[in-house]
This record gives structure tokens, C-alpha cells and sequence, in this order.
């Protein structure tokens, strides 16, 4: 046996020295981003302010609400000002009666209320088979009027279309499952009324507190969510049906996506839901205001301001916001019991 034969110790230099280079690399980088960190304030001087409506009344038996405020500048944290000192009136075209608007608590809220159930929003007047997408969409039957303590004119127009009747709030039990905690959901089931063009917005209440989280903006066309789906005089289809309780606070729930964090509705509570007809305008309204608030992440878009109905008099400056006027309809349903499970 040759005793001088040695196994040899190979050492793969280039592998080592991109080792060693891709260490320093990684160093560098770290510094790099760490020194480069600045926090960067923006001026936000030179903006200007517009007047905000937010003007959805309907034909309810109740004390109905024209909030008037001054907009604020993008990142600014501040609440927003009232617009105090207007004259809000609201007329029927039908008729040319007028009715007042007045802020009594000087919020920047109008408020006016029915005296009887006959001096409620009148519905217009219509064939049971409409079909709306030929002509005129929707009638102008109310004018809202605005004139500004600095002199300054708006004006706007809707019309109280019909709206579908809820004919039940079923209530079950959902197991959990990838995608959902399990407890007590809500579904509301409404049939589209027959004839191309209606519209609604369907509202969730818990204990009779309305849910107005972003993600609750429930826009119905014809029985689905966009007037190009095509369907007509159908139930609503189950994604439209969810009547959504309340977010948990994120601290509360872990491990879950925060687009599942509603709680469950509880044994006691009473579960609400409203139909609220609104016009095309409106719908395509409700429709970016929703995509606008979720207008987050990696493919995030510039934010654009809405489009608004509100016209400016001559030459007052533009404003933003809505008007329109809704019938509605509403159920209600306590839950006295555990219910059944849907499979």
C-alpha cells in the first residue's frame, strides 16, 4: 500500500467567493435602504373647499335628512365643517308644492318630517311593465334647491321609483370553512320587479344600527350587480342577499382576512333589512364611492372625485355629492333561537 496517497482536500474557491460577495451585497443593501429612510411631510396649503351633499331622503314616514358640509383636503384629519345658514327646499314637480328643509341644530344637518302619511315622497307614476332602458331613464319629478349663505345656487333633480318588496329574512347557522367563521348570517330575499331598469340599494341593520361600512354598500341592478348582467324580475342572487352584521376589531380575530371579519349575529338581536330604490345615476354612484374606499394595494389606481348630480347656478363654484329620492321597503326578524344549519 502506497501509505503516501492522501485524499485530497478540495476547496471550490469561486463558490466561496460568491458567497462572500453576496454577504457583503446583502449588507450593503440593508444599509442602503436603512440610510436612505426620510419621513416627508406635505404641504397641503392652496387647497380649496366645496360643498358637499349628501342628500338621500325617501319616502318613510320619518324625519328625513340633507347633510350640508365643506370638503376637506385629502390628508387632512380634521372634521369636517358644517355649511351653516342655507335655505334647503325640496319641490314636486307634479304639483309645484314646496317643502323646507331646515337645520334646527345648527350641524350643517336639514331636516324636514312628513305631517301625515299622505304628505310623504309620491312614488312615480308608471305602468307595472316598464321597460326604461328606451327614453328617458327616470322622470324628474323633485327639484332640490340650495342657496348658500354667501349667495351661492345649487340645484339638483331625482324621482321616488318603485322598489321590490322583502319577502323574507331567512336566518341560519354557517359552519366554519376556509373562507368564513362560523355563527349566525342573515339573508334577505327580495324578487326584481319585472321591467328592464330598476334599481335599488339593500341596507343591513343590527339592532336597529345601520351598517355603513364600505364593504356594505349592497347596489343591486335588476336582480344582479350591473345593469349589463341582464337578468330581470328574478330573486336577488345570494351574494346580494347577505344582510352583513359588524366588523370584530382586528385585534379581536386572528389569523383572519379583515374582508371576514363580521361577527356573527347573536341569540336576542333583531335583524333589519331595507330596499331602497334609487335611480341609474345613483347606482353607478354607490358603485364608485365603493370602489373608490377600496381602492387600495398593488394595483391601487389615482383617486378621482365621484361624479355628482348637484349643479352649480351661474357661477357658483362646483360642488360634490348626491341627491335622490328612494321608496322603500323593510323587514325586520329577531332571532329568539339557535337556527338551523346551512349546508
Amino acid at each position: 500500500m502506497n501509505t503516501n496517497n492522501k485524499i485530497p482536500f478540495i476547496v471550490n474557491t469561486h463558490s466561496t467567493v460568491l458567497k462572500i460577495k453576496n454577504t457583503y451585497l446583502a449588507y450593503i443593501l440593508i444599509f442602503t435602504l436603512l440610510s436612505c429612510e426620510e419621513v416627508i411631510e406635505f404641504n397641503q396649503t392652496g387647497g380649496y373647499s366645496q360643498l358637499v351633499v349628501d342628500a338621500w331622503i325617501s319616502n318613510q314616514n320619518k324625519e328625513q335628512k340633507i347633510r350640508l358640509t365643506k370638503s376637506e383636503t385629502y390628508f387632512s384629519t380634521q372634521t369636517e365643517e358644517p355649511e351653516l345658514n342655507a335655505t334647503v327646499t325640496l319641490t314636486y314637480l307634479v304639483d309645484r308644492s314646496q317643502v323646507s328643509f331646515t337645520d334646527k341644530n345648527d350641524n350643517g344637518e336639514y331636516t324636514w318630517t312628513p305631517p301625515t302619511q299622505n304628505d310623504v315622497l309620491k312614488i312615480r307614476q308608471q305602468n307595472d311593465d316598464i321597460n326604461r332602458t328606451k327614453g328617458d331613464m327616470y322622470a324628474k319629478t323633485y327639484r332640490l334647491d340650495i342657496t348658500l349663505a354667501n349667495g351661492n345656487k345649487y340645484h339638483a333633480f331625482s324621482s321616488v321609483e318603485r322598489t321590490a318588496k322583502i319577502d323574507n329574512i331567512s336566518i341560519y347557522f354557517v359552519e366554519k370553512t376556509p373562507f368564513r367563521n362560523p355563527g349566525i348570517i342573515a339573508e334577505l330575499y327580495a324578487k326584481d320587479l319585472k321591467g328592464a331598469g330598476d334599481a335599488y340599494w339593500v341596507k343591513s341593520y343590527k339592532n336597529n344600527i345601520l351598517n355603513n361600512a364600505d364593504e356594505a354598500i349592497n347596489y343591486v341592478f335588476d336582480s344582479s350587480f350591473e345593469e349589463a348582467d341582464g337578468v330581470d324580475n328574478i330573486v336577488f342572487i345570494p351574494p346580494i342577499r347577505r344582510l352583513f352584521s359588524f366588523k370584530i376589531p382586528s385585534s379581536a380575530v386572528k389569523g383572519v382576512d379583515k374582508k371576514l371579519q363580521y361577527s356573527a349575529y347573536q341569540i336576542g338581536d333583531e335583524v333589519c333589512g331595507e330596499v331602497w330604490s334609487i335611480t341609474k345615476g345613483a347606482h353607478q354612484f354607490l358603485k364608485m364611492i365603493r370602489q373608490q374606499t377600496n381602492n387600495r394595494g398593488l394595483y391601487a389606481v389615482p383617486m378621482i372625485n365621484v361624479p355628482t348630480n348637484i349643479i352649480a347656478d351661474g357661477n357658483s363654484p362646483a360642488a360634490v355629492g348626491y341627491f335622490c329620492t328612494s321608496a322603500v321597503s323593510r323587514l325586520c326578524k329577531r332571532i329568539d333561537k339557535m337556527p338551523n344549519t346551512k349546508k
